[in-house]
């Protein structure tokens, strides 16, 4: 058997990844049309368009027991069907058609409660991972023709070619591979409602550019995908959703930059700038939510870097309190708890010099979001229905409660975080909240149980 040359050898992996990348853009593709089937399916079965199969076979069967009727009442007529033998045949046709229209029936109620589950990806939605596709494509086309006509030598060609696979193609994949696992989970419901609120929750962000939520991993802001949000393992619960405004904060950082101005406000941490000023868009937008979901679950206290992210946040909580009765209470609680931790775990630790080192940053921001007219801070009129349901979700059960009208996944959101706090410690009441949060968001959303659970399943 004759050795491959060191340029043949390439040239098949060249060609092999080509056909990877071929593999992605075609799946990122028919992603994109993954529902359209579903849809012409709902369609044809639907109840409502008179050329549905539904009400077709419903007006057939209304005829033919029109007809049945007139033939009954024809003894002659009937004697005549007799005599050609189909007197057997149209009484089978009578029990088939009831039979049939009752398949559809369940057929159709099959489909209604189990299509709610499929996520709709619009095909919008895969083209930023089908254009890196054929970028990287492109480029691993030119690496084979250039070997191929010697326009470069062997040895450049592999340094191009690993130096192209570690920097780009391996990071394409793995975004891939979540982008799959990530629908897999999502359609068999077995995400616990988290990325239907998400995706809520970034829908009520103005001029946020992310639509879609799905379960991964790690948590990372999709280089593949410009509009996919990866929610980390083990970050799948309703606690978690309110961290997803660090990634909507660092799309805003991305798309307009960090002034020196803001950095300058920083002194010695010039240069956390733009992932401070993540936190601070997140905290202004989403309200105490975020700011327990970081302070309470997330941050280390004793990781001193976030010890600035914690001050960052709680300070644009704190100006945003100014104007919202009750607000301030839960900001005060996560507030305490932070700081209690940061006592503990550093020795004569000042819980209060990360907060006045940030302040004119803080003040900074606060004012520069204020005159963006594509950003909504958290009001207060949000707060007061906050209030509204934090009683219910605090009860025993939520179910044949009617949430009111317009219901927002960020009041659901700061309302369940402000009932916690109510019991911080009680594992069973946190169960609770939580199981109350999803059955509400289900009434909301007007969702179906998914199949084999049932509402308020934890």
């Amino acid at each position: 058997m004759t050795r491959p040359e060191q340029q043949e050898l390439l040239e098949m992996r060249l060609v092999a990844l080509r056909q990877d990348l071929a593999k992605v853009q075609k799946v990122a593709g028919a992603a994109g049309r993954r529902s359209e089937s579903l849809g012409r399916l709902q369609g044809l079965i639907g109840t409502y368009d008179s050329k549905s199969l539904f009400q077709r076979l419903s007006r057939a069967q209304g005829l033919f027991g029109m007809i049945m009727n007139s033939i009954r009442g024809d003894r002659e007529l009937f004697d005549r069907i007799e005599e050609h033998g189909l007197a057997a045949e149209v009484e089978e046709l009578e029990t088939l058609l009831p039979d049939a229209f009752q398949a559809l029936t369940m057929a159709r109620k099959e489909l209604d409660d189990n299509a709610h589950l499929l996520v709709k990806v619009d095909p919008d939605m895969t083209r930023s991972l089908v254009r890196r596709c054929r970028t990287e494509s492109d480029l691993v086309k030119d690496l084979l023709e250039q070997l191929k006509d010697g326009t470069l030598g062997p040895a450049e060609v592999w340094e191009r070619y690993e130096k192209l696979l570690d920097n780009g193609c391996k990071e394409l994949f793995a975004d891939y591979v979540d982008f799959l696992g990530g629908l897999t989970l999502r359609d068999n419901a077995l995400d616990d409602e988290v990325c239907a609120i998400t995706d809520s929750l970034l829908r009520e962000i103005p001029g946020n550019p992310k639509l879609l939520a799905l379960p991964a991993r790690r948590p990372t802001l999709s280089s593949a995908f410009t509009e996919l949000v990866k929610l980390g393992f083990p970050d799948w619960t309703i606690w978690n959703i309110p961290l997803v405004g660090a990634e909507i904060g660092k799309s805003y950082v991305e798309r307009y930059g960090i002034g020196d101005r803001f950095a300058g406000l920083l002194g010695e941490n010039a240069e956390d700038a733009p992932v401070l000023f993540a936190d601070a868009y997140a905290a202004y937008t989403i309200g105490p939510a975020y700011g327990c979901a970081t302070t309470l679950l997330k941050f280390q206290p004793d990781h001193e870097a976030e010890h600035y992210r914690a001050a960052v946040i709680l300070g644009v909580l704190e100006q945003l309190a100014q104007t919202a009765t009750g607000f301030g209470d839960v900001v005060d609680r996560a507030k305490e708890y932070w700081q209690e931790a940061l006592v503990r775990l550093n020795d004569n630790a000042d819980p209060d010099l990360a907060l006045g080192t940030v302040r004119p940053f803080v003040s900074a921001v606060c004012e520069e979001l204020a005159e963006d007219d594509m950003v909504e801070s958290f009001k207060p009129v949000r707060w007061d229905q906050v209030t509204e349901i934090r009683d219910e979700l605090g009860s025993e059960t939520v179910i044949g409660y009617r949430p009111p009208t317009g219901l927002s996944a960020l009041v659901l959101l700061n309302a369940a975080w402000a009932t916690w706090l109510d019991n911080p410690g009680d594992e069973d009441w946190a169960k609770r909240v939580t199981d109350n949060v999803k059955t509400i968001w289900r009434a909301v959303s007007d969702r179906h149980v998914p199949r084999g659970g049932r509402y308020g399943q934890a």
